[in-house]
């Protein structure tokens, strides 16, 4: 039994494609998201053979969604009334791209190409789309703006990031954070730290043989560089 994600903040939209596609596969399971948010929340959470994603979407638009999604096997069948996105769809290679109104030889097609593609190419995850990831604060998720992120620190248990003039605390692990961002974008500097590599301003001698970074942010943060890191992070800015 073939399982499918419609994403869609139209209802109309929604229960169309749904249609078209229980005609062709009577015993579909078919899931339903009202906004990208939810949308990114189910795709973390569960597996589908394809998920039709529409592109203009309320909390998160569907290419933010793709970039923001951490598996990176997720076969994407993009779906809007324009075809401007087109380029910037391909760029997190996306499986189609398929344009409204819908039809059921399309819509056909599509999925076919989701089930014979050998040569499916997984998620990029550029920074040439700006990109979101929402994390559950205070007992409700939230939408944050990667290039808003200065740094992620480790607290214990948990992991603190600041984010502009605020600071936040989640319930994950550096590791796991790792994973899910993008690699040009944030780089583990220490076992203890992450940073945004955008808000590096000065690399500095902290002591004898021992840099730090200091950070452009609104806290101004000074974090240590382990020593396995100093030449990575000394060959990224380009010195």
């Amino acid at each position: 039994m073939k399982k499918f994600l419609i994403a869609d903040d139209e209802e109309q939209a929604r229960k169309f494609l749904s249609s078209l596609i229980y005609d062709l596969f009577p015993d579909a399971e078919i899931d339903f998201a009202c906004d990208g948010l939810e949308a990114l929340l189910k795709i973390e959470i569960d597996s589908f053979d394809a998920v039709f994603l529409d592109i203009e979407m309320p909390k998160m638009n569907g290419l933010e969604v793709a970039q923001s999604c951490s598996k990176d096997n997720i076969k994407i069948i993009f779906t809007t009334a324009y075809d401007e996105y087109a380029v910037k769809a391909f760029e997190v290679s996306a499986l189609d791209y398929v344009l409204k109104p819908f039809n059921k030889a399309r819509i056909a097609k599509a999925i076919t190409k989701s089930e014979q593609d050998k040569n499916f190419t997984p998620l990029k995850k550029s920074t040439n789309i700006l990109a979101k990831i929402a994390f559950k604060v205070n007992g409700s998720y939230k939408v944050f703006s990667y290039e808003k992120i200065s740094a992620f620190l480790k607290v214990d248990d948990y992991v603190e990031f600041y984010y502009q003039e605020k600071k936040y605390l989640i319930n994950e692990t550096l590791d796991s954070l790792e994973k899910k961002l993008p690699s040009d974008l944030f780089i583990r500097i220490h076992r203890s730290h992450m940073i945004n590599f955008n808000f590096i301003e000065e690399l500095k001698l902290f002591g004898e043989k021992k840099f730090g970074v200091l950070l452009s942010d609104f806290y101004q943060l000074e974090l240590s560089v382990s020593r396995q890191m100093v030449p990575i992070l000394k060959k990224k800015m380009g010195l």
